[in-house]
């Protein structure tokens, strides 16, 4: 059985686990993933394995609760609203909305997480307390930065790529030789094979 400390609270002294703003009153089970992909192909001896190899985006998986009447030490007991349906709907709208969250677990906090999948179990035993389980993954950002061109240098880039372009004029047709003419009729073979 594990300690009730442990599931009550978080690991990290005077942290509590919570999604987004909703405060969990007990993790019931956590599990962190890092997954990473290797290439299928040979890696050339000596080469750098790690240009072969990239992180997948982290993935989180919690199954918690939260009660109507949170456990707490120091503070006023809020009002008389029901927490557990406030959460809930907090929770829902963190998943319909497609929001970024800031995940506390008891390992480790992460930023610029998006639930994937949210599921609340209820049977005859649930009782005053909403159990859930929620799925989050890392959704990475990048920054993009425009870079201006000097105007001189992109006409003279323009003026080099008209300059290969020149017009030829009228030209006379001119018969095909012997051996393009043998080559056209593979190709010709070829496409007709491939078409039946």
């Amino acid at each position: 059985m594990a300690d009730p400390l442990s599931i009550l609270f978080s690991q990290v002294p005077g942290r509590r686990a919570s999604i987004g703003a909703v405060t969990l009153d007990a993790t019931v089970n956590e599990s962190h993933q890092y997954l990473a992909n290797v290439t299928t192909h040979p890696i050339e001896s000596g080469g750098f394995v790690t240009d072969h190899v990239y992180e997948e985006p982290r993935e989180v998986t919690i199954e918690g609760e939260i009660t109507s009447s949170p456990v707490i030490f120091f503070g006023n007991l809020g009002g008389l609203s029901d927490r557990r349906i406030e959460a809930y709907d907090q929770l829902v709208s963190l998943y319909k909305t497609r929001d970024i969250v800031t995940l506390v677990t008891g390992l480790k906090i992460y930023t610029d997480m998006v639930i994937q999948s949210l599921s609340f179990p209820r049977d005859q035993k649930t009782g005053g307390r909403l159990q859930f389980s929620a799925s989050f993954k890392e959704a990475r950002k990048v920054s993009s930065q425009v870079i201006g061109v000097a105007s001189e240098k992109a006409a003279a880039d323009k003026k080099d790529k008209v300059a290969g372009n020149k017009d030829l004029g009228r030209q006379e047709a001119t018969n095909a030789t012997p051996a393009q003419e043998e080559k056209a009729k593979v190709k010709r073979s070829l496409l007709l094979d491939i078409i039946q």
